[in-house]
């Protein structure tokens, strides 16, 4: 991150990125379905997922705590930071 008058803004090389999320577009369906500890899926209403990517994460793992925001795009915890911090430290108590 950097700081910017707009404040903090992303800051990376994109040739790097465009590596590094080639991945994502693959499912993890596997990995994700035997994770053991307590999660949290946030998401955010002008993010990445549509409904049914949503549901179905937490379909194939009951055991995920869903919130939804009430703002926020792919970057909330930029453009959605007050509700973002409010929601994560409810859930950590």
């Amino acid at each position: 991150m950097q700081r910017t008058q707009q404040g903090l803004t992303p800051h990376f090389d994109a040739d790097i990125m465009q590596e590094t999320i080639a991945a994502v577009h693959q499912p993890r369906w596997t990995e994700w379905e035997t994770l053991e500890v307590q999660t949290l899926a946030v998401f955010a209403r002008d993010g990445m997922f549509d409904a049914a990517s949503r549901a179905e994460l937490v379909r194939r793992r009951p055991a995920t705590q869903r919130i939804d925001l009430r703002g926020g795009t792919h970057d909330a915890h930029l453009d959605a930071f007050d509700e973002w911090i409010q929601l994560l430290r409810i859930w950590l108590r």
